[in-house]
């Protein structure tokens, strides 16, 4: 079983992040993130801002043809952006939570485990799904990779 944690309920405390944001082919995901992280934090480090937290992806829809998807780091403050990279203040809310370990292929069975673990609790899907990664490819092997997804609840 790819979860190694338990189902959690919890409200999410508003977060500043920088982001980008674009459509892209989920054959093409991997080396997109790698962009759009080289891409942030750069821009942090050339601009002496402070990471708040791990990096995120949230996803908005799940057209692997023309997947909608956002790659984003919390900072610390507010942030002067420029060109594709964006600013705003994240506000989640409540939110159900799980920590998958393996490869990032496989998320989407984590995933079904929590849609199908929040239709028998009767809670619905608010907003858009995100995945904090909780360590790194360079710095643990594929199966040690930790995520933890976060799913915005309709309250």
């Amino acid at each position: 079983m790819p979860i190694v944690s338990t189902f959690e309920i919890f409200s999410k405390r508003e977060q500043s992040v920088i982001y980008i944001r674009k459509r892209v082919n989920a054959a093409d995901i991997s080396q997109f993130m790698q962009d759009c992280y080289l891409e942030l934090f750069t821009f942090l480090g050339k601009n002496g801002f402070g990471v708040a937290d791990m990096p995120y992806a949230a996803y908005y829809n799940m057209d692997m043809e023309d997947l909608d998807v956002e790659m984003g780091v919390p900072v610390l403050e507010e942030v002067k952006v420029t060109g594709d990279i964006k600013y705003r203040v994240q506000n989640l809310g409540k939110v159900v939570t799980c920590i998958y370990r393996g490869a990032y292929s496989g998320t989407f069975a984590a995933y079904s485990e929590l849609v199908a673990w929040m239709s028998e609790n009767g809670l619905e899907q608010a907003a858009e799904s995100y995945e904090i990664y909780l360590n790194s490819p360079q710095g643990v092997c594929e199966d040690e990779l930790l995520t933890m997804i976060v799913v915005p609840m309709k309250e």
